[in-house]
């Protein structure tokens, strides 16, 4: 496919439109670039925009077989209702879309070709994601006709509670209970509805114990009640049966935490960060379960990677701050000190981390430590000569002992106000 389309490529300007007319084969092979992006890549704001030069590549073409034209027209959906300013036009194609369905024109004639070369939701795929915009939306009492059209019980309850209609969703859930009362789901969304643990425990039963979703309710329950040795085993004992669910594995975290089993709590949080890497409280709770077992390299890294996601907590700076100065990043401890006084208007002072600073960088400023002794030991390494070496530390030292100068003015400044 690469190489297919960096043929097409030669006939497709930057901005995406098309300098001469591309064929139906062309074209399905450039959307096609689509399902695979959406495979490939994170499920993210990002992958959309991965996607979207290719759709504006189909959209620019002044010709182009239904199929095709339709196919283009979903992914343009997906794309936009992603987006504030542009979700209320997604919002309008899809219905244009979807009442196009049951259009008589154009004949099937003009809808077979490419047919199987295209992917498109089928007919009752497409009010369903419909449905799911108009909930996204906020239009809940559209998106309840629709999935009642479709009977989707499971998307009805779930709208009923958003608008909390509690007794149209307990007697939708009963009336669909009497025709399949073995089904797990149902006895879930009545636990949900009535916050009764009584029907968690009977989907576990009729699931024949498999139900994860009964035991990660029955998870948060025992949580919620101070339970937290429970919480934690069903907790493992769900995502035992479902382990890609970013949120169990955290929340096993916070009850293994809870319980004071420390491995098990750090094993839940990076299990969470392996699948959700954006997630800044999990990396937060992993330094600081380092921190608590002395491992001051694994949580200098791990505040790191938190600090992508929480700039703004002071207390994670604080952390940081302690853990960089032990691992002898004495920079890094001095930004996130300064960091904490900017986000909390010089209000948390760390006299005593100051103080271990200011040790730090005299040692690093002071002549005897970076004198070099010239008895045959020392040989520059990577083709670096010792007067080079000094010369580097001098920068440094120089650097810190200014940088810590703003630090502490800063901090007087605010100890007069």
């Amino acid at each position: 496919m690469t190489a297919i389309l960096e043929v097409i490529s030669d006939g497709i300007q930057v901005g995406g439109t098309a300098t001469d007319p591309l064929s139906g084969i062309h074209q399905a092979v450039i959307l096609a670039k689509c399902p695979l992006i959406e495979k490939s890549t994170r499920h993210d704001d990002m992958q959309r925009w991965e996607m979207a030069p290719y759709i504006e590549a189909i959209d620019s073409q002044l010709s182009s077989y239904f199929i095709i034209r339709r196919c283009c027209d979903v992914l343009r959906i997906r794309w936009e209702s992603t987006r504030s300013h542009t979700k209320e036009r997604a919002l309008m194609m899809m219905e244009t879309l979807v009442q196009g369905i049951k259009e008589p024109s154009p004949g099937v004639a003009d809808r077979i070709p490419f047919c199987y070369g295209i992917y498109i939701p089928t007919v009752s795929a497409l009010p369903k994601e419909y449905g799911e915009l108009c909930v996204r939306c906020g239009l809940i009492g559209e998106a309840v006709k629709i999935f009642e059209d479709l009977e989707l019980w499971d998307n009805l309850i779930f709208c009923y509670s958003l608008l909390e209609k509690k007794a149209a969703a307990v007697e939708l859930i009963k009336t669909r209970l009497s025709e399949t009362p073995n089904d797990p789901r149902l006895w879930c969304s009545l636990g949900d509805v009535n916050n009764d643990d009584a029907c968690f425990k009977k989907a576990l039963q009729v699931s024949n114990d498999k139900s994860a979703q009964a035991k990660r309710s029955l998870a948060c329950s025992a949580y919620n009640r101070g339970e937290y040795r429970t919480s934690k085993l069903l907790w493992q004992s769900a995502m035992a049966l479902n382990s890609l669910y970013p949120d169990g594995w955290f929340a096993l975290g916070a009850a293994a935490l809870k319980d004071g089993d420390i491995e098990k709590a750090l094993d839940g949080f990076t299990r969470a960060v392996q699948l959700d890497p954006e997630n800044g409280e999990a990396w937060n709770n992993i330094a600081c379960l380092h921190m608590i077992k002395g491992k001051s390299k694994e949580a200098f890294m791990a505040f790191r990677e938190a600090l992508k996601f929480k700039r703004n907590s002071y207390q994670l700076w604080e952390n940081y701050s302690h853990v960089a100065l032990d691992v002898g990043n004495v920079a890094q401890a001095l930004e996130a000190t300064r960091k904490v006084l900017d986000l909390t208007n010089n209000k948390r002072i760390d006299a005593e981390l100051l103080e271990r600073i200011m040790t730090e960088v005299e040692s690093m400023a002071s002549p005897t430590n970076s004198a070099m002794t010239d008895d045959g030991d020392n040989f520059p390494v990577s083709g670096t000569t010792n007067a080079e070496s000094d010369v580097g530390k001098s920068w440094e030292a120089e650097h810190l002992v200014e940088f810590l100068g703003k630090v502490l003015q800063q901090v007087l400044e605010a100890s007069c106000c």
